[in-house]
């Protein structure tokens, strides 16, 4: 792996962590603290304990993460009694996928001796697969389980998505597929550490995916559950009908409160 560069910049990451502590858009944090991996900011959320979840947030590896997904972490952390961990990995098209394995990987080293679960939505639930890989593939201790939600497989996007475009409100292959070339900056689309849909599927994790039907990335979903089918994974996929992506995140339905309180069950 490259030698370790910063989330974004050194003034980007401060300014970030200023408006984290002051912005009214963060105003309902009540308990969280922050600590560095060289000069990359971690936010954590409850107390110290063997069970470590490390959130891996989604927004096509270009976006920092979200108040919603904030309050996400805060809540898990509250209601599993474990400790969230949220990486703010170095983003694209300053950087690219190398930037933030490198991040992520001595971030889960650290607590490689504890519990460790994986939950990942949209582009952090690609990523958190990939690590997954990564770890199977270089016979490192894995984490205990995955949860993806809305995941992207493929950053190549090499499917056929014109079915469910004009239903996905939120997503575009055209975009994403731009996307996806700079956060690969010179490795192939469709290598495993930015497409895990073409890894080694075998011996990895329990693995959970929530998915809504009116999400392109459905399809790849679905290409993913398929193939996994003669590895020895076990994978449970739990689709919404019509629902769009991440909607457990960025919605309030009845279906998004379902969804976050089996992911909760899931983790206690």
């Amino acid at each position: 792996m490259p030698k370790q560069i910063y989330f974004c910049d050194k003034l980007e990451a401060n300014k970030f962590m200023d408006i984290l502590a002051n912005s009214r858009d963060y105003s309902f944090l009540n308990n969280y603290n922050h600590f560095k991996i060289n000069d990359n900011y971690v936010l954590q959320f409850g107390v110290s304990s063997n069970d470590i979840i490390i959130y891996l947030h989604g927004g096509a590896y270009i976006k920092e993460i979200f108040p919603e997904h904030i309050k996400l972490c805060e809540k898990i952390a509250k209601e599993t009694n474990k400790m969230v961990l949220a990486p703010l990995y170095p983003l694209a098209p300053k950087y690219t996928y190398q930037d933030a394995y490198n991040m992520v990987l001595k971030l889960y080293m650290k607590y490689i001796d504890h519990n460790i679960y994986f939950i990942g939505d949209s582009a952090g639930g690609g990523l958190a697969l990939g690590l997954a890989e990564y770890l199977c593939n270089e016979k490192y201790e894995m984490p205990k389980e995955l949860i993806l939600i809305s995941p992207w497989l493929d950053v190549s996007l090499d499917n056929d998505y014109s079915s469910i475009e004009k239903n996905d409100p939120i997503l575009s292959d055209i975009g994403l597929r731009e996307m996806g070339k700079r956060w690969s900056g010179n490795l192939d689309t469709k290598n495993y550490l930015v497409s895990p849909l073409y890894g080694n599927l075998s011996n990895l994790p329990n693995i959970t995916i929530y998915s809504g039907t009116n999400d392109i990335l459905y399809l790849d979903i679905l290409k993913f559950k398929e193939i996994i089918k003669d590895n020895n994974t076990k994978l449970e996929l739990i689709i919404e009908e019509g629902m769009t992506h991440i909607y457990p995140i960025l919605t309030d339905s009845l279906e998004a409160k379902r969804t976050i309180a089996d992911i909760i069950k899931r983790l206690k």
